[in-house]
C-alpha cells in the first residue's frame, strides 16, 4: 500500500494490526515500512491470528514523500491470508 503526503509536518502509522488468518498453521507474513527509499524500524513478522501493531514514528516528512507498507510471505508461499488495519497521522 502507499500513501502520499499531501502537506509537511511530522507523520506516524497509529492503530495498527497485522494477523495471519491461519495463525501458526502455514508460517508468518513479513511486513516492512518504507518512507521513500527508506526503511523505517524494524521488519516484523507475525504467524498469530491475534496480530501485532506496527505503529511506529515515520518522521518529519515533505509534501510528495511516500509512505509504504510492504507484506510478503516469509518463506513459503502458501496460505498467506492475513488481516491489516493502520492510519497514517499528522
Amino acid at each position: 500500500m502507499a500513501f502520499t503526503v499531501p502537506a509537511p509536518g511530522p507523520y506516524w502509522i497509529t492503530h495498527s494490526v497485522h494477523a495471519r488468518h491461519g495463525g501458526t498453521t502455514a508460517g508468518d507474513i513479513d511486513l516492512r515500512v518504507f518512507v521513500n527509499d527508506r526503511e523505517v524500524g524494524v521488519p516484523l513478522r507475525c504467524a498469530s491470528a491475534d496480530g501485532l501493531s506496527f505503529d511506529r514514528e515515520l518522521g518529519k516528512l515533505s509534501t510528495g514523500d511516500a509512505i509504504y507498507v510492504a507484506v510478503g510471505p516469509n518463506g513459503g508461499n502458501w496460505a498467506d491470508t492475513f488481516d491489516l488495519d493502520f492510519s497514517v497521522a499528522r
